[in-house]
């Protein structure tokens, strides 16, 4: 109540409430582990506020090394998300700075947590260190290669599905197993590494096998007869023709 000079005092009386609570926003991955590497294009970001705030922009949050895409925010829920494209391999952080935007009472916002992660979407590059034999009778041929990272090496080509191999070291020798007799020159390797990048398509130089049970076979053989043909030079040569 007031009372003026001659003890007047007023009838009616105020109360004010002070709200002086700030927005608490709070940033998480949808599926990134924090921290984490990836070779993804896009990065899903979730955010929210523990308080109503009426709005909020993409340009109220601090991306290094990336942008901002897809952007959308629910006042009603209180919560929306984006995502996040890198601007290249290394460490990208996400946050909301202090004092960005304005709760409904006014108050503006506490600052957030910082989201990391690291993008990593160079390819491997392989090269051939140690060619195959052009022709051999062993049927495990093998074949040297350098990356210059580790991963799974998946063969293609004719060879394709005949050599997988898991967790490489980046340099290698690979075997390409129980492969038929016959000449191949179109076979291939790839590597993937751990984060998904595919490395260029090494082609590897034509290698054949022949008789892989280390025996000798005979060139043009041909189609076994139904009927075996005798051919007796020395009855021949008497005028004697056992074909016959």
């Amino acid at each position: 109540t007031l009372t003026d000079s001659a003890g007047n005092e007023t009838e009616a009386s105020t109360t004010v409430e002070l709200d002086r609570q700030r927005p608490d926003p709070t940033l998480s991955y949808a599926t990134l582990t924090p921290g984490g590497t990836t070779n993804a294009d896009l990065v899903r970001v979730n955010f929210s506020f523990a308080l109503p705030v009426p709005t909020i922009a993409s340009t109220d949050f601090d991306v290094q090394n990336g942008s901002i895409q897809n952007f959308s925010y629910d006042s009603g829920a209180k919560s929306g998300q984006f995502d996040v494209a890198p601007g290249g391999d290394g460490t990208i952080t996400i946050s909301l700075a202090a004092d960005k935007v304005l709760g409904e009472t006014g108050n503006s916002n506490l600052a957030s947590n910082v989201l990391t992660f690291t993008s990593d979407r160079t390819a491997p590059v392989i090269s051939e260190v140690t060619p195959p034999p052009s022709l051999t009778n062993n049927p495990n041929v093998e074949y040297g290669a350098n990356s210059d990272s580790a991963g799974s090496v998946t063969s293609g080509g004719a060879c394709a599905g005949t050599a997988v191999d898991l967790d490489m070291p980046k340099d290698f020798t690979m075997s390409f197993l129980q492969l038929p007799d016959d000449i191949y020159s179109d076979c291939t390797i790839t590597m993937t590494d751990e984060f998904g990048n595919v490395s260029n398509t090494l082609s590897i130089p034509t290698f054949g096998f022949y008789e892989s049970d280390v025996t000798w076979g005979s060139e043009g053989h041909g189609v076994d007869p139904d009927m075996e043909a005798i051919d007796d030079p020395s009855q021949l040569a008497r005028g004697v023709d056992p074909q016959l």
